[in-house]
């Protein structure tokens, strides 16, 4: 298993190589903001943003953008993408925040990432309120396009990657506490 510096250097080396290049584009990430009908004057942690693009469509909806990357060359990428998100080096197992103090949490398609997913679930509850709402994007092992076209995971699978299939997610999350409302797919490659 590699260690957090080594996830670290190779998030890092792949921000600094490929940029922006390697995300979905800004106009992607509105829908996540819609699947928890987020509310002005509200406050969103998203933990390992990446580009910044879902804290800048937070804001722009009157939502308080708060964001925590493990890549230092995330950061550098955000303050362009929105600069007006408060941001954070850190990891998602061990968030810097007083607990019960988001209203939305985020972690799109970087739960699987973690060195230990289940911490990183407890250390998102622990900071939300007790009223919070989750969008967490996770990987379905058994997604039909990685067999067509003879991938085993996603483009970041070269440092570490947890792929489980839909039922085997669902029991995660219940075993973390985290109730599913709603299952939606991932349309954005389509």
């Amino acid at each position: 298993m590699p260690s957090i510096d080594d996830v670290k250097t190779w998030y890092n080396e792949h921000y600094s190589a490929k940029g922006l290049q390697s995300m979905r584009p800004a106009a992607a990430y509105p829908v996540f903001l819609d699947l928890l009908d987020v509310r002005p004057g509200n406050r969103l942690l998203d933990v390992s943003w990446g580009s910044g693009f879902l804290l800048e469509a937070a804001r722009a909806r009157g939502v308080e953008a708060v964001g925590v990357d493990l890549s230092d060359q995330a950061v550098r990428i955000a303050k362009h993408a929105a600069p007006a998100a408060r941001l954070a080096v850190g990891t998602g197992e061990q968030l810097a925040f007083q607990g019960g103090t988001f209203d939305y949490v985020t972690c799109l398609g970087s739960l699987e990432h973690f060195l230990n997913m289940g911490q990183g679930v407890r250390e998102m509850l622990r900071v939300a309120k007790p009223t919070a709402r989750f969008c967490i994007m996770v990987p379905n092992e058994d997604f039909i396009g990685w067999k067509l076209l003879g991938h085993q995971g996603t483009a970041q699978q070269d440092i570490n990657e947890h792929l489980l299939p839909l039922a085997a997610w669902r029991r995660f999350f219940a075993e973390q506490g985290l109730e599913i409302v709603r299952v939606t797919p991932d349309r954005w490659h389509a």
